[in-house]
């Protein structure tokens, strides 16, 4: 809904359609990738450690110097916060500010709060991104 790719939705809630979207479009057609802080399933994300993350903020940290990404999201505040490194730090979403050149942006997390609200987030995401795209073309 929010236009960052353009798939039927029937395709994006059946999993085995979804994956192979992710598989075969989502870097090459749609630019888009997805790195994880902590590569561990878990029921709530506040379950986390922040010392579990190291070796995830270092990986999130070469991806953004070798691609060099127009815009760079966190999904949720925890998340962030884990990436920042501060713990009292209380972020609002939306822009802040820019990672080696690339701009973040932190959204809320997908089980909390109407879908909507993330919609309008990635829309706003998304106009940026292109915008920037054309600047630098």
């Amino acid at each position: 809904r929010s236009g960052i790719i353009n798939e039927p939705l029937e395709t994006l809630r059946n999993d085995k359609k979804l994956k192979e979207v992710y598989e075969n479009k989502f870097v090459q057609e749609y630019k888009l990738n997805f790195v994880n802080l902590i590569k561990r399933p878990t029921v709530d994300v506040s379950k986390l450690k922040s010392s579990e993350a190291s070796a995830g903020i270092k990986l999130v940290k070469q991806a953004i110097r070798k691609y060099k990404p127009y815009t760079v999201c966190f999904i949720g505040k925890i998340t962030y916060k884990m990436f920042k490194g501060s713990k009292n730090e209380n972020p609002g979403y939306g822009f802040k500010g820019e990672i080696y050149g690339s701009k973040i942006f932190l959204c809320h997390f997908p089980i909390r709060g109407f879908a909507s609200v993330r919609v309008e987030e990635l829309k706003a995401l998304y106009k940026e991104a292109n915008a920037l795209a054309k600047r630098q073309a």
